[in-house]
């Protein structure tokens, strides 16, 4: 983190929100050049991720679980569903109602982003011990916590 530890030299008062931005930013690119080998864009791989192929989602369900607006949720939706990777059905109960589904060509996207997140991982966190991989772990989780705890409210 050479950037970010050089902002914190000149500007200490800077903590970890440069650090958050700097990794989170580092890990994403990562994601987007494995994901575009399988030609899928950012976000599509949390989207098919979120979606199941024996159950059926709202959109609003998912657009709150990755936490993105409505209106990305649906321009997502329409690509997967251009791809063919995923399926508007009508909701048991109340037809009125549209629910996504994965098919079978999103199953098979959803286990290649799940590789890829899995090589990613393995290739960061290889030369780090459990102990290490534990507190990154532990810390994320409170900071997720927080975080949409905190975009609830401001939403």
């Amino acid at each position: 983190m050479d950037l970010a530890i050089a902002v914190r030299e000149i500007e200490p008062e800077i903590h970890f929100i440069e650090d958050l931005c700097y990794v989170a930013k580092l890990t994403r690119c990562h994601v987007e050049i494995a994901l575009r080998e399988i030609g899928l864009c950012p976000g599509q791989d949390q989207f098919l991720d979120a979606l199941r192929i024996d159950a059926t989602k709202r959109l609003g369900e998912v657009a709150d679980e990755l936490n993105i607006r409505a209106s990305t949720a649906s321009k997502i939706t329409n690509r997967l569903v251009d791809r063919g990777f995923a399926k508007r059905v009508s909701m048991p109960g109340d037809l009125r109602k549209i629910g996504l589904a994965l098919t079978s060509e999103g199953s098979k996207a959803q286990r290649a982003v799940r590789d890829i997140w899995q090589t990613l991982e393995t290739e960061i966190f290889s030369e780090l011990s459990l102990a290490e991989t534990d507190e990154i772990r532990e810390g994320l989780c409170l900071m997720d916590r927080r975080l949409k705890e905190r975009l609830r409210r401001l939403r």
